[in-house]
């Protein structure tokens, strides 16, 4: 028990001398951005594109990028052709402050989201 006390007076004057203590790293406040790529341009940000973030829907005109707080985000998108439309199509990724990623749909396959630099 007398360790544990002078472990705590040790941090109380460790603090009080002005010096720092240990500080859990936190996700940065800058936010990340996802741009909506599709190799069918037909009716992109119109009828396809990103409809909704955690269930924030996407008003007509932001459909095509947008900017993300980050940690782990649902993405709800519209791609052309895309068999589960009608269900609604989604992925759940984790986003990093300040990177750049995109939405990309893919025919015949599931949408990705992947950085913007791998394009």
């Amino acid at each position: 028990m007398g360790s544990v006390s002078s472990l705590l007076v040790v941090s109380a004057l460790a603090a009080a001398d002005g010096q720092a203590l240990p500080v859990q790293p936190h996700q940065s406040a800058e936010p990340a951005s996802i741009t909506f790529v599709s190799e069918d341009q037909t009716l992109v940000g119109i009828a396809y594109g990103i409809d909704a973030i955690d269930s924030q829907p996407r008003a007509f005109g932001q459909r095509l990028s947008a900017n993300v707080t980050a940690g782990l985000k649902t993405v709800w998108y519209s791609c052309p052709n895309d068999p589960q439309m009608k269900e609604g199509s989604r992925i759940t990724f984790n986003f990093v402050g300040g990177h750049h990623y995109e939405l990309a749909c893919r025919p015949g396959k599931d949408a990705v989201i992947r950085p913007s630099d791998e394009c």
